[in-house]
């Protein structure tokens, strides 16, 4: 009995790995709505072998396939689906049935966010029935919110217990997510979410939710320690920033950055400070932070985004301006628009025959011969009959800034011909 357990344990195991292996695999080539049988065929698996998770990991992919999907023919893919998460509520207990209310709670924030533009059109209030959605007004939709988080008001003191890392497969892909320890602190997520629809609310109940919000921040910030409070920290000072509750966040980033809280969650606030800096041409001092950050923080899973960051600043670019018409026994006159380059090499090359090589040069008919960049949108073929006349090896300024420059140039003449 133990065995035949055990095979059907590991069949079910093998099945869902298989299917989601499948899944990404078609995430990765762009084929999202493609995998939406594979998704409903794990669903009906889980459902069979009463696999919570998978369950509600398999509504949770569905949802962010259909809520794009264009071709609705009957008008009625959203409602369909809204039924399915009533169903599915009925057949889960505990933990999952709490985890999967909250989530319901996110799969109708998106729908209203992402459908506002037609739900305004709406004038008949109805029952309130998810199964019944696309038939609701912004009323109902306020009505269904307040109802959801007054009750999970009276859940906190256990959502509090509820360690969210055990539903980690569930939120696979969510970077976010690593960041939020309990239930609670996810429903809290959710809570913010709806007190900032500007949709939804009035400006003077957004007043009143602002307060409400940076509340909400600070019991999230007060209650977490290392990357999570740091994490929280961070969303709040966007938020104000957001609100122009404060004239700079600047230094309030800066100010987070070097606080005594420790987690290498701060390389996320070290690239908004460089962006920032990037944004102000203050290039050098955004270059040093980034570099900074990176020896403080060698191993860190998070670096990639800093880097991409670094890289884009010290990225080396040329452009190239000059005379259409250059004459023959006379310098020639350019411009380099330049950064993060001290040394131009340029070969000058005679076409014999121009009107029989026109052809081997590609974006002529767009671009004109008067510019060539480094993003190459004129460029020379190499089959072209040309001779190599020159080299040029032209010093250009460079002060290690990292900001672009204009260098006026002059070349020797070229002879007749």
């Amino acid at each position: 009995l133990f065995s035949l357990l055990f095979s059907i344990l590991a069949f079910s195991q093998n099945f869902y790995e298989t299917k989601w292996n499948k899944v990404a695999e078609s995430y990765s080539e762009g084929l999202y709505k493609s995998t939406l049988p594979l998704i409903i065929e794990i669903q009906n698996q889980a459902i069979k072998d009463g696999n919570d998770a998978q369950l509600i990991r398999s509504l949770k992919a569905e949802f962010a396939i259909t809520k794009d999907t264009k071709d609705d023919v009957k008008n009625d893919l959203s409602s369909v689906f809204f039924a399915k998460i009533e169903n599915t509520e009925k057949l889960l207990k505990g933990e999952n049935l709490l985890l999967f209310q909250i989530l319901k709670m996110e799969f109708v924030n998106d729908y209203f966010s992402q459908n506002s533009w037609k739900i305004s059109q709406r004038t008949n209030s109805d029952n309130g029935r998810l199964s019944e959605i696309e038939l609701w007004t912004k009323l109902d939709f306020k009505n269904f919110f307040n109802k959801e988080f007054a009750y999970f008001e009276t859940k906190n003191a256990e959502l509090k217990k509820i360690k969210l890392e055990k539903f980690s497969p569930i939120f696979e892909g969510d970077r976010d997510f690593q960041f939020y320890n309990t239930l609670y602190e996810w429903k809290t997520n959710q809570f913010i979410k709806y007190l900032r629809s500007n949709y939804i609310f009035t400006n003077d109940e957004q007043e009143i939710n602002d307060a409400k919000i940076i509340s909400l921040y600070d019991q999230l910030i007060e209650s977490n320690s290392g990357n999570s409070k740091l994490y929280f920290q961070h969303q709040k000072i966007n938020f104000k920033a957001e609100k122009s509750l404060i004239k700079d966040k600047l230094p309030e980033l800066q100010t987070l950055l070097n606080s005594n809280v420790n987690g290498d969650y701060k390389i996320f606030i070290a690239h908004d400070i460089a962006n920032i800096l990037n944004g102000k041409k203050e290039r050098k001092n955004a270059v040093e932070l980034i570099r900074k950050v990176k020896a403080e923080y060698p191993t860190s899973k998070f670096l990639n985004n800093i880097v991409n960051l670094e890289n884009t600043i010290t990225r080396p670019s040329i452009k190239l301006q000059y005379q259409h018409n250059i004459e023959p026994e006379k310098p020639i006159h350019l411009v380099a628009e330049h950064a993060n380059i001290s040394q131009l090499k340029l070969e000058i090359f005679k076409i014999d025959d121009l009107n029989k090589n026109l052809k081997f040069i590609r974006g002529l008919e767009y671009f004109g011969i008067g510019e060539y960049d480094y993003y190459e949108n004129v460029g020379i073929d190499e089959k072209i009959e040309s001779k190599l006349i020159r080299t040029e090896t032209i010093s250009l300024p460079n002060l290690g800034d990292f900001l672009t420059k204009k260098t006026a140039l002059d070349l020797k003449p070229l002879e007749r011909g």
